[in-house]
């Protein structure tokens, strides 16, 4: 008869079948951040609970690293077992060469959280790790071959002597050996335990002694005298002995707190409790059994699952199920497992029954057994889903077929008026008194007999029903007339019976009516799937997909129990409470925990920054805090651990940027990734929220995508300032042109003013006191003479020229037929004063049109009297004046004529006289000349001067020919 009394806390393990490059684990260490760092047998390595980082150097002798510490500043350390130390510097595992091997491994320490205190032979070494240089030696005279340490001391253990040391140096001598010690008998572990210092041996029994006591060792309770003890491990309620044969667990009192090895099986090489109080168990065959919880304990069933548990608890026994068709005794005290009886067919036992004040024992599988104690009385080839007791050694089964009345003593005494008539055709079921429920004819799921109204519940796939005393039945259905698809039905008190389904959650019945429900819509439970229940006083115990819920049908308060508690993700197949604790059948064997065990995971998740890369590549943090990067680089991956080893995968993230919503995020991923980012500022906060809703610190990244160059603020200042310049030259540059402007017109007013002066000149020269004189004198001798008909001509003469003069000064250009018709007035009125011996003539060529083409005012009429008072008053005999006028391309050319004395004799004779206003008409025109052709761009009005010879070399008079172009053309209507 095989007797189990095996009990270990439910773990999960982490080895080379999730991450982990080896089994072969050495040492465990939980940084400040959080993070758990693995040492062992190919490296180190980094766990966040999720991702593994892994670290290893090419100057380890052998990839094996032990030891791991921590400074200060979070830097981790650790050593090889050749005594080389390594430390890890962004994100690589470095060699620390000033600190020279001996070839041997001695434990290290960090005291001080700086300094690094390392014994080597006959010395205590002291390094600084944060300036990486070697501080001093002290001698202590014996041979080291190990170190332990406590919280501010160190103890170097020596062959024959144990020296405690500080962080400056040697301090004592606290134990002397009178021989040396062999090696197994040598202290191997020193251990600060409550008020006590205790020497551990390695493999030397008894294992323990007291520093300060008997040299004579004393045993420890339950540690086998062959035990090799590998490590010690302890917390301020917790001693771990870590052996090649599994992991004792003592108080500090060293009193056992299991009743046997953890991890029997495994040689357990270090134990570890993280800030949420999870426990990890390394192994060097098997690698790490994570613990989250040890008040949840698992008792196996050899190899098979336990899939149903009896109704009945007596003297502290319940019957079990199983998937091999075998049933246990199961002590709920003692956690003993005893054989009970095998079931002749082979199928996982679906429910357990026992009769009560009877030994009859009902066990439904494929077929309904009744157990007479261990002894089989009798089968029925029906699948039996569940029993209930009525009366008179009657029970009633759901089957397949619907609900069946069996009876253990072929022998009815009262039959309810609900059982239907026995089938005459079937002799076994008349002697088993096989009976129908009526009127029920649906697969049974599960049935409830309630004593003290007499009403038979049964949930079948159609429904929920119940029957009366009297055979009446009635449907079952929620208030909206929805059905009910129970799954299983318990009494609770003051006559309210308890309904779980399989989809909608609990519902308390009253009189046959539901007075209240609760479901998961409601926030009432975390899952509305009820499989199996069990009620411990007014608490409400539901299994329900990997998960138990606990629900107060007082105060309403809700417990819910999952893998963040330590369950594992294993089917429950059904509950038992009894005497303060919670039992569960599942394919691992029986899970328990204690019904007051908490619930509510209390402590926040923790998220850590481990990089903000761009294209795979690391970005370096500014000194303020931000991300830089440029406008291309507009898609960045924010790396980080979360830190919830207990929660795992029930953990939920979510993140918002520069404070707008909340994003739910993908927490298996553990990096969030940023795309199509636009120039600006960002502030990303990513939060976790764990199992009951306490959230995380946020954790925030600052970035700041640069804007492109031409958006940059020095790019935007300096085409601010180049507008500026423009448009300050532009305006510069306009500004000139209009004071250019302004001094065109301002030269134009000027020539304006010059030409109405060289036209006054002219007007003066034209109507000068000689002139006036000579016409007036003609005049006055033509009335002397009483010639009144010449007289009034000449005057009429006279004073049409010199209404055309005034006219014609006031018009900037005239046709050419006004200038001839001026100038034939005025030869006219000179030929009478020259009596008669003055001779013109006026040649107009035939192309030229007079009317059409326009010339400036009065501009040939100077030049035509030049030749007479300068070239013909002078001369003695016939005076001529010829006047040309000759079409050319771009203008006319007008040629003035005379026979006169020339301009070289004219001179001459002006000198004589000194007289100056004679020459004023001559330069006021050739003023008027200067000031019309800066107006005329290339046709310029020109000039020329022709003195005229004889074959002498005598003066025979003077040509004078002018270019004029024209400047206006006026077309008429004819």
């Amino acid at each position: 008869m095989m007797h189990v009394y095996a009990q270990t806390p439910v773990y999960r393990w982490i080895n080379n079948t999730n991450g982990l490059p080896t089994n072969a684990i050495y040492y465990l260490h939980q940084d400040k951040r959080g993070f758990i760092w693995i040492a062992h047998d190919r490296g180190l390595t980094r766990y966040d609970g999720k991702k593994f980082k892994h670290f290893n150097n090419v100057s380890q002798r052998g990839r094996s690293l032990t030891n791991i510490m921590e400074t200060g500043d979070s830097v981790i350390w650790c050593q090889d077992f050749a005594g080389n130390f390594f430390y890890v510097q962004n994100d690589s595992l470095m060699l620390e060469q000033r600190i020279v091997s001996n070839g041997l491994y001695a434990p290290a320490c960090i005291f001080n959280e700086r300094y690094l205190v390392h014994p080597n032979t006959k010395y205590i070494y002291y390094f600084d790790t944060k300036s990486h240089r070697p501080l001093n030696r002290k001698s202590i005279g014996a041979n080291v071959f190990h170190a332990s340490y406590g919280v501010n001391i160190g103890y170097a253990i020596g062959a024959e002597e144990i020296v405690a040391f500080d962080s400056k140096g040697f301090k004592r001598v606290i134990r002397k050996s009178k021989k040396q010690a062999s090696d197994k008998e040598s202290v191997f572990f020193i251990k600060e335990i409550g008020s006590r210092i205790i020497c551990f041996y390695k493999s030397w029994s008894p294992h323990i002694t007291l520093i300060d006591g008997s040299p004579v060792g004393l045993q420890v309770p339950d540690l086998p005298n062959s035990a090799f003890i590998k490590e010690v491990f302890t917390t301020n309620s917790d001693v771990w002995i870590c052996t090649s044969s599994g992991v004792y667990w003592y108080d500090t009192l060293l009193r056992p707190k299991s009743r046997a090895p953890i991890l029997v099986d495994f040689s357990v090489s270090n134990v570890m409790q993280d800030r949420e109080g999870n426990f990890w168990i390394s192994s060097t065959d098997k690698g790490i059994a994570f613990v989250p919880n040890l008040s949840l304990t698992l008792s196996p069933v050899g190899t098979t699952g336990v899939t149903a548990f009896s109704n009945l608890e007596r003297n502290n026994t319940l019957k079990i199920g199983t998937s091999r068709n075998q049933v246990y005794t199961f002590n709920t005290l003692t956690n003993e497992i005893q054989p009970y009886v095998t079931i002749p067919y082979n199928h996982e036992v679906i429910d357990l029954y026992e009769i009560p004040n009877t030994n009859y024992l009902l066990v439904g599988n494929n077929v309904i057994h009744l157990f007479d104690g261990r002894q089989p009385k009798w089968s029925l080839a029906n699948s039996g889903k569940s029993f209930t007791y009525v009366k008179d050694n009657m029970f009633i089964a759901a089957v397949t077929t619907g609900s069946i009345a069996l009876n253990t003593n072929k022998v009815i005494k009262s039959r309810p008026a609900w059982l239907g008539s026995p089938t005459p055709d079937d002799p076994a079921m008349l002697e088993l008194n096989y009976l129908t429920v009526q009127p029920v004819n649906a697969r049974g799921r599960y049935v409830y007999y309630d004593t003290a109204s007499k009403y038979l519940w049964i949930a079948t796939s159609n429904g929920l029903g119940c029957l009366d005393s009297v055979g009446r039945f009635r449907d079952l259905k929620y208030p909206n007339g929805n059905d009910v698809y129970a799954s299983q039905i318990l009494a609770y008190k003051n006559g309210i019976t308890v309904v779980s389904t399989f989809a909608t959650g609990i519902a308390l019945w009253q009189n046959n009516k539901v007075v209240k429900t609760y479901r998961q819509e409601n926030n009432q439970l975390a899952n509305n799937t009820i499989y199996k229940m069990d009620i411990d006083g007014d608490v409400l115990w539901m299994v329900s997909d990997y998960m138990v819920q606990a629900l107060n049908l007082v105060t309403n308060e809700l417990r819910v129990y999952s893998k963040a508690d330590g369950l594992p993700q294993v089917e429950i197949k059904d509950i038992k409470c009894s005497r303060g604790k919670v039992f569960l059948a599942t394919s691992l064997g029986i899970l328990s925990f204690p019904t007051n065990m908490p619930s509510k995971n209390e402590r926040k998740p923790v998220i850590e920054l481990l990089n903000v890369t761009y294209n795979n590549r690391k970005l370096a943090e500014s000194k303020k805090g931000t991300y830089q990067l440029l406008h291309k680089q507009n898609e960045v991956d924010i790396e980080y651990g979360l830190l919830a080893y207990k929660t795992g995968d029930e953990i939920r993230v979510q993140y918002r940027i520069n404070g707008g919503r909340w994003i739910d995020h993908n927490s298996d991923t553990r990096s969030l990734h940023l795309a199509s980012l636009l120039p600006g500022s960002y502030e990303v906060e990513i939060i976790a929220i764990n199992e009951d809703g306490i959230i995380a610190t946020p954790l925030t990244v600052n970035i700041k995508v640069a804007y492109p160059f031409w958006l940059q603020w020095w790019f935007m200042l300096l085409v601010i300032l180049a507008v500026i310049g423009l448009v300050r030259l532009y305006l510069r540059n306009r500004l000139k042109e209009i004071e250019q402007k302004n001094a065109l017109e301002a030269q134009k007013l000027q020539l304006e003013q010059e030409l109405q002066k060289s036209m006054l000149a002219a007007i003066k020269s034209q109507m000068n006191p000689h002139f006036l004189f000579n016409a007036l004198n003609t005049i006055q001798s033509y009335i002397y003479t009483n010639d009144k008909e010449n007289a009034s001509q000449y005057l009429g003469r006279f004073s049409e020229l010199t209404r055309m003069i005034l006219d014609m000064s006031n018009r900037e250009n005239i046709p050419l037929s006004d200038e001839i018709k001026a100038l034939k007035l005025y030869l006219s009125l000179e030929k009478i004063r020259f009596d008669e011996s003055l001779v013109y003539d006026i040649i107009i060529a035939k192309n030229i049109s007079v009317e059409l083409i326009h010339i400036p005012s009065m501009l040939i009429q100077p030049y035509v009297e030049n030749a007479i008072k300068h070239g013909l008053l002078h001369k003695r005999g016939a005076k001529k004046v010829t006047i040309t006028f000759e079409l050319r391309e771009n203008g006319i050319k007008v040629v003035i004529d005379d026979n006169g004395i020339g301009r070289e004799r004219s001179m001459q004779l002006n000198a004589l006289k000194r007289k100056r206003h004679d020459s004023f008409a001559t330069s006021a025109n050739e003023k008027r000349l200067e000031i019309l052709n800066k107006g005329l761009g290339s046709n310029t009005i020109s000039l020329h001067y022709t003195d005229k010879y004889d074959e002498h070399g005598n003066a025979i008079g003077t040509t004078v020919a002018i270019h004029i172009p024209f400047t206006t053309i006026k077309h008429t209507a004819s």
